[in-house]
């Protein structure tokens, strides 16, 4: 059905009180003000035009003409007629002016169409929403795809605000403004379908490319090289990523069998045989090209891109980012934030916490199951922790984790944000649990002694002189963690002490939440945790804000609906703290980013936990810090700054690297190292990262707590607690081929000089290398020889954090299996 053009449709609307030329939205999003036709009194006809300088007042003159004749037209067709027109007539002077002055503003000036693309996003109905919804390759129409209902208003309200709404009922728009939206949104779905069609068009070519490819690699008689495996690989990668966006059968089916390959692929290149049904599927061709990899290198290299490839079926981040160079002088420390208490005792910092007397966290339990399998907050997990036959282990912090308790609460006290970076297995849980369970004891404190306990005494909650705020903690996960959260939780916390609420779902299922659940709780406010997740998280964000936040200085602007519903949502409260697991998860401009930038600023406190300093981009860094609040980095201007300098020094990389003789330099750089590639001293991005990242890591300085496995604790002992290790000893008799083939392998590998670099650049070990190499040429079976030398094997182990927890380590033959296990109660024994 024929339809209004867009520059059409706006002269339409702009019958009706000047719209959107009056709408204080519309005029931030184009810079613009005033009627683009107006004219000044006395002007004569060759002057300039005051709204539109490009216009002369005689151009502008004829635009106002033309809009009076096309709003004499009342029926919507004959609009339509007219306003297409191609022969003369009176307004072909105006007509052709409104339109290419409409035409040449919309993307390039105004950049509407983005800000349209952005709400359909936001509103999940893209053209891959509607298909993923249709579960088809064949964009359904508009009304089938329900995009009117979700899209109308919160698109109205992105282009003209307050102005968009009727005055006599602000939840319904202008007549005038919804026709508009009507024909923007029409436009917007033609230009989708149009997209489609074409990228259906260009994945079947390059299908039809990659199968000729995978021929070239599995074909009988073909003799398949790394490179032509190579090639495939990286052109399936292309096709993944659009594949990807489909939901249909097929398409997915597609995905799935791309994802056995690749996977029986890369088991076939790492020798890995728990996969070998798969492997077997394989042709024969491949598998044993596969398996004659010239070099350690090769099998390197396509390592790397199998890797690449499966990455590619599990992200869903398309942009592509700044790329960190890679390299052993590429290694920016990050301070651990807590230097200045290095060599604070741990009683002193149970001093520091008010806490001399009974070295205890508050509300903690005092035992814990360490094999996890009771049920700490039921009767029988009380019954089991309390008596003193069962094998439970004290449950103590240890000296790191009251420094990291300790300083999370300083932070607090000075409103300053916390992010937590410390390493796996150091015990990010742990404190932070421990950080909320000693806000609500300084809070009981405050209320008995008007004043707060040890060192905080003298110190002012937030510069008020008040006690900490009778409010709830909020801790936001992903949901596949959202169990462990609450598993961990009653672990440490004792039965009774804190409530904890689960908040999950869409708001739809939790309206009544707020008033018949949450009020149930007989603690107060502070001893009430609520549990969230991302996706409950970003539900509640939909509902109370209009759209996302795009850069470091952009504003929230509130929906329509959070009159009606904010007060449901977790927006309608105020909290003690927000605690974000996996924060990294923020570290683009997405719904998540601003979910938790909007539920921050509902919050008097702050610690965001990862273990992942670096992403893919150093914007990421700078996102982060955005979302934290840290005022260093609203600085759109550095941003982008940054941003640019990036993004053109590795502009200028990838151009030399196309020009490059030699494609695979690059790769072998980053698997060898730097001490044959001179990647990173050639490169122009380098200089920059290493120019920019310093600033980054200063500016969050103060608010960062990262400690490693190596960090050591006030008597200089690694905090992770590791005991030295022991060697033990044992001989293993070894045939007479065994001894050949190992003798043979042992003097290849010396003359390898390729591996020193690979080990030196921390790539593989030589150890794992000739045990893999050994594998690629197994030796021929020789049952029933006796055995005839002996090979010492050294292990070396140390005690690990849990006593419970197995170290195995297992030696595998041709003839037979060793297999050596241990714990800290028993010494190494092997098994036949």
């Amino acid at each position: 059905m024929p339809t209004l053009s867009i520059s059409a449709a706006l002269l339409v609307l702009g019958k009706t009180e000047a719209l959107p030329w009056s709408s204080p939205t519309w005029q931030d999003l184009t810079n613009s003000v005033g009627v683009p036709w107006e004219t000044l009194p006395d002007a004569t006809p060759d002057a300039p035009a005051p709204n539109v300088p490009s216009w002369s007042t005689h151009v502008a003159q004829s635009v106002k003409a033309y809009a009076q004749n096309l709003w004499a037209r009342s029926d919507t067709m004959d609009q339509i007629r007219y306003s297409a027109r191609a022969t003369s007539d009176n307004d072909s002077t105006g007509r052709s002016a409104w339109n290419s002055w409409v035409d040449d503003h919309w993307n390039k000036s105004w950049n509407l169409g983005r800000r349209v693309n952005e709400v359909f996003e936001e509103c999940k109905c893209t053209q891959y929403d509607a298909l993923s919804r249709a579960k088809t390759q064949h964009l359904p129409t508009l009304d089938d795809a329900q995009v009117p209902g979700r899209v109308t208003i919160p698109l109205a309200h992105a282009l003209f605000g307050d102005s968009a709404y009727d005055e006599g009922d602000a939840g319904f728009l202008k007549i005038e403004v919804k026709n508009f939206i009507d024909v923007l949104m029409v436009i917007t779905w033609h230009r989708y379908r149009q997209a489609v069609k074409g990228e259906i068009t260009r994945l079947q070519k390059r299908q039809d490319a990659l199968d000729v490819d995978w021929l070239a690699i599995t074909q009988e008689g073909m003799k398949p090289t790394i490179k032509m495996i190579k090639l495939y690989l990286t052109r399936l990668e292309r096709v993944l990523k659009i594949l990807l966006r489909y939901k249909d059968s097929k398409s997915i089916a597609a995905v799935q069998a791309k994802r056995k390959t690749l996977e029986a692929m890369l088991a076939v290149a790492q020798n890995d045989d728990t996969m070998k049904d798969d492997i077997d599927k394989l042709p024969k061709v491949l598998r044993d090209a596969l398996q004659k990899l010239a070099s350690a290198e090769d099998v390197q290299q396509l390592e790397l891109l199998l890797k690449v490839a499966l990455e590619t079926l599990d992200s869903d981040d398309a942009g592509p980012p700044v790329q960190l160079p890679e390299g052993p002088s590429l290694d920016f420390p990050w301070q651990e934030g807590t230097e200045d208490l290095a060599k604070v005792s741990e009683d002193d910092l149970w001093a520091n916490l008010g806490l001399k007397e009974s070295k205890r966290l508050p509300f903690f339990q005092e035992f814990t199951d360490p094999d996890g399998a009771i049920e700490p907050w039921s009767d029988e997990g009380e019954k089991w922790l309390a008596s003193d036959s069962n094998p439970r282990e004290p449950l103590r912090p240890r000296w790191h984790q009251l420094v990291g308790i300790y300083r999370m609460l300083e932070r607090a006290f000075e409103s300053q944000p916390v992010l937590l970076m410390d390493g796996v297995g150091i015990g990010k849980t742990f404190q932070v649990i421990g950080f909320v369970a000693c806000l609500a004891f300084f809070h009981r404190y405050f209320e008995k002694n008007n004043k707060f306990p040890g060192a905080f005494a003298s110190k002012k909650w937030q510069g008020q002189e008040d006690n900490i705020p009778n409010l709830p903690v909020v801790i936001t996960c992903p949901v596949n963690l959202h169990n462990q959260w609450s598993r961990e939780i009653e672990r440490f916390l004792k039965r009774g002490t804190f409530d904890l609420f689960p908040y999950t779902g869409k708001l739809g299922s939790r309206r009544q939440w707020w008033t018949d659940i949450f009020p149930k709780s007989q603690h107060i406010l502070l001893h009430r945790i609520v549990l969230v997740t991302e996706s409950a998280l970003q539900d509640d964000a939909s509902v109370v804000f209009m759209d996302v936040l795009r850069d470091v200085t952009s504003t929230l602007r509130n929906a329509p609906s959070r009159a009606t519903r904010g007060e449901i949502t977790l927006y309608g409260s105020k909290y003690l703290a927000l605690i974000v697991d996996e924060a990294h998860q923020a570290r683009k401009f997405n719904k998540i980013h601003t979910a938790i930038y909007a539920l921050r600023a509902e919050s008097a406190a702050m610690v965001a936990m990862t273990a992942t300093p670096v992403m893919t981009k150093l914007h990421d860094l700078w996102i982060m810090g955005h979302v934290m609040g840290i005022p260093a980095f609203a600085n759109k201007d550095k941003f982008d700054e940054m941003k640019k300098e990036l993004n053109r020094a590795q502009a200028r990389d990838r151009k030399a690297e196309r020009a490059s003789d030699d494609a695979a330099d690059r790769l072998r750089g980053l698997l060898k190292g730097l001490e044959e590639h001179n990647t990173i001293a050639n490169s122009e991005l380098y200089p920059k990262i290493q120019e920019w990242m310093p600033r980054i890591r200063d500016a969050f300085a103060k608010h960062v707590i990262r400690r490693t496995l190596d960090s050591v604790d006030n008597l200089g002992e690694k905090i992770f607690g590791m005991q030295p290790y022991r060697e033990h000893i044992m001989l293993v008799e070894l045939r007479e081929w065994e001894t050949q083939a190992l003798s043979a392998l042992t003097s290849e590998i010396a003359d390898d000089s390729a591996l020193p670099t690979i080990a030196g650049a921390g790539k593989v070990s030589p150890s794992s290398l000739l045990w893999k190499r050994a594998s690629r040429t197994p030796p021929p079976r020789m049952a029933g020889h006796t055995p005839h030398s002996s090979l010492t094997i050294v292990v070396r182990h140390a005690g690990v954090t849990e006593a419970r927890h197995q170290l195995s380590i297992t030696f595998l033959s041709a003839c037979a299996e060793i297999q050596l296990c241990c714990t800290q109660r028993a010494s190494w024994t092997p098994v036949f």
